[in-house]
């Protein structure tokens, strides 16, 4: 082995690391190398030769040992987030809670459609007797006239337009009531832009689309609500007029006034990622309306107090 040579069959194992290199002598070294020099950005750089890392940077002196020693000489290329095309559609959302509104109108809007609102299911009846729509976005549970009984009033009156059912609901069993009903497809919450694009793409370009389930598996289940900046004001708003309105049934032993809160405030926690609260909600609010569970349970008292300090936490 000559001087100055890694050892025999380390070429993409060993990698010189010279820690200010001015300051030192000169080194005869043929294999990889890498410099922390104070004048280095705080991406590694490939230059003469070797690496080049910031001395303020653990993660760039990192990511530049671990280029040397696969033999990069380059940054790898970045992948661009995902470019949706505009699809052009005019979408009625029928959805009663005014955080998830806000959300899909973005989503929507971001993806090249008109957006038109309904706040329940007879709203959105009144509208599609006015105006012509490209697709119907519902929820499922909605006051007044829930989307699957709209689905079956637009389809006993022979409306065709696509329809797709938005539910917090992950299982099979509410797939296969959105489809019985004549929905063409269901998605669950919350919406990622990929599945929407995706599901409206294919709405268009046939009569049927194939079911929409995220993988609930990989759903985060972290105690953190995750409430985007420009909608932090409108979400606490809207909870805090949800609990008042929870707080105020059970003293009055409301039952089917609790139930729509409680719903309501699920119908939010989804889309903020609460999944753990929604859990509960979705529950307590099955347990009201079978008689498993009344107004005055300690339980609802708890989830109410679980609601109010997350949403402190914000």
């Amino acid at each position: 082995m000559l001087p100055g040579e890694p050892p025999p069959g380390s070429e993409t194992t060993t990698v010189l690391l010279e820690v200010f290199p001015d300051t030192l002598e000169p080194c005869d070294w043929a294999g990889p190398r890498v410099r922390i020099v104070a004048e280095a950005a705080g991406q590694p750089q490939f230059e003469r030769g070797a690496w080049c890392a910031s001395p303020l940077s653990l993660r760039g002196i990192a990511r530049a040992l671990a280029l040397a020693q696969s033999g990069e000489v380059q940054l790898p290329a970045v992948a661009e987030p995902p470019r949706f095309g505009k699809l052009g559609l005019r979408v009625l959302v029928a959805e009663d809670n005014p955080v998830n509104q806000v959300l899909l109108r973005e989503q929507l809007e971001e993806l090249g459609c008109q957006v038109r609102l309904a706040g329940d299911g007879r709203e959105a009846l009144r509208q599609l007797e006015e105006e012509v729509f490209d697709v119907l976005l519902t929820d499922v549970n909605m006051p007044h006239l829930n989307g699957y009984q709209l689905t079956r009033e637009l389809r006993e009156r022979g409306l065709g337009l696509p329809i797709i059912g938005v539910t917090a609901n992950a299982m099979r069993e509410e797939g296969e009531r959105c489809r019985a009903v004549g929905m063409n497809a269901w998605l669950v919450k919350p919406l990622s832009l990929q599945v929407l694009h995706d599901t409206l793409r294919a709405l268009a370009a046939s009569d049927e689309a194939p079911d929409a389930v995220p993988d609930v598996a990989q759903a985060p289940r972290t105690a953190g609500l995750q409430v985007p900046a420009h909608m932090l004001a409108l979400f606490v708003d809207t909870m805090r007029e949800d609990l008042e309105s929870a707080a105020r049934a059970r003293q009055a032993g409301d039952a089917a006034v609790l139930c729509q809160a409680l719903h309501r405030m699920a119908g939010a926690l989804a889309v903020v990622r609460g999944q753990a609260l929604v859990r509960s909600c979705r529950l307590l609010e099955e347990g009201l309306g079978e008689g498993r569970v009344d107004c005055g349970d300690p339980r609802v008292e708890r989830l109410l107090e679980r609601i109010d300090e997350a949403l402190c936490s914000l």
